[in-house]
């Protein structure tokens, strides 16, 4: 008798970091945000509590200044609003020295 295939744990295999694939808009919940150092540039880094509206626990590290300058309002305003989550749309556009970034603040959605 032939032994019935038990399935993929296909989660064992997901990275603990974000992606950002061209073209493709992600919806990120965060928090935790901190400033410091990585990959030898200053930046900021998030946990991931949500991607695409599924629950998660990842990391978002940017040194991208154009994503920082981005997410700088957005944070602003929930730290004024006593809150420690922003959720936050981020569309890649671009491949190398090309490479451009949109950020929308999805609480501004009225469908999330």
């Amino acid at each position: 008798m032939e032994e019935k295939n038990q399935g993929i744990e296909w989660e064992k295999f997901e990275t603990e970091y974000i992606q950002l694939e061209t073209g493709r808009s992600k919806k990120l919940k965060l928090t935790d945000w901190q400033q410091g150092a990585w990959f030898n540039k200053q930046g900021v880094r998030f946990a991931v509590i949500e991607e695409d509206s599924r629950p998660v626990s990842k990391t978002f590290t940017t040194t991208s200044r154009q994503i920082i300058r981005a997410l700088k309002p957005i944070i602003q305003k929930a730290e004024e609003q006593d809150s420690d989550v922003i959720s936050v749309y981020i569309l890649r556009i671009g491949e190398g020295l090309n490479t451009l970034y949109e950020v929308k603040n999805a609480k501004d959605d009225l469908s999330s």
